[in-house]
């Protein structure tokens, strides 16, 4: 700024219609946040459900049975410092819940069936052959 030139402040006049409008637009971006929050919550749901049935599919068919959720933690926590959730007890709940659940779901021999679990629009599928074939949201 040149020497000697002030700044003008511009005043503005808080009206009603302005207040109203402000408040629209604070409650845009808190519902933008509430969605970006449940995505978040569903996308590692879904990283969650998938690394347990890959602990489950792993520990069955390999010799990593003893040590391995150990070693993933580890592993995980290392390459991931600024992400919680993986540690050896979160692991074994990750596995846990993906055997229970893959468990608890019964086809019965439903083509192309739907199952509703928990809150929220959260379903287990059953493919053409009546198998179990995972879950989405």
């Amino acid at each position: 700024m040149k020497a000697g030139i002030k700044k003008q402040e511009v005043k503005f006049i808080v009206t009603d219609e302005y207040r109203e409008w402000i408040a629209l637009i604070k409650d845009r971006i808190r519902n933008s946040q509430i969605k970006a929050s449940i995505k978040v919550n569903r996308e590692l749901l879904e990283l969650y459900w998938h690394i347990g049935e890959d602990i489950v599919n792993r520990q069955k068919h390999s010799k990593w049975r003893e040590g391995l959720l150990r070693q993933m933690s580890i592993d995980l926590k290392k390459t991931f410092p600024d992400m919680a959730g993986f540690s050896e007890t979160n692991l074994k709940t990750m596995r846990l819940w993906y055997r229970f659940y893959t468990k608890a779901v019964n086809c019965s021999g439903r083509s192309n069936y739907t199952v509703p679990v928990g809150a929220g629009n959260r379903f287990f599928l059953c493919g053409a052959s009546g198998a179990f074939t995972g879950w989405r949201a």
